[in-house]
């Protein structure tokens, strides 16, 4: 039996996957927050996707509680071909795939 190095379960942890994570500012996703819970209130919030280059072949679950006058925004880094920031009108949803050069919708509620 082999014993793994402490530095194996460190790269483990990094790239747990599908763990709900709370936003409640502007600000970029990382690759391992690909499950987001917004909570918007007051103002807009934009939450930035990351580069397409690295998030090739991952699905990002987006999720807005709007509990005031503020929307949530999605944008990209600026790297995706065709995209359009998409802004929710209410709560909602929004579930992407990246293509590695997109990013696709799969499926959505009060975003456009």
């Amino acid at each position: 039996m082999s014993f793994q190095q402490p530095a194996d379960f460190v790269d483990i942890l990094n790239n747990v996957r599908d763990i709900l994570v709370f936003k409640s500012a502007t600000g970029t996703l990382a690759l391992s927050e690909n499950n987001v819970l917004l909570t918007v209130a007051g103002s807009n919030l934009t939450l930035t996707l990351p580069p397409v280059a690295q998030a090739i072949g991952m699905v990002f679950s987006i999720e807005a509680d709007e509990t005031g006058a503020g929307n949530a925004i999605v944008a990209d880094a600026n790297d995706a071909v065709g995209w359009s920031d998409l802004t929710s009108s209410a709560d909602g949803y929004l579930v992407l795939l990246c293509t590695g050069r997109r990013w696709i919708t799969l499926a959505s509620s009060n975003f456009a």
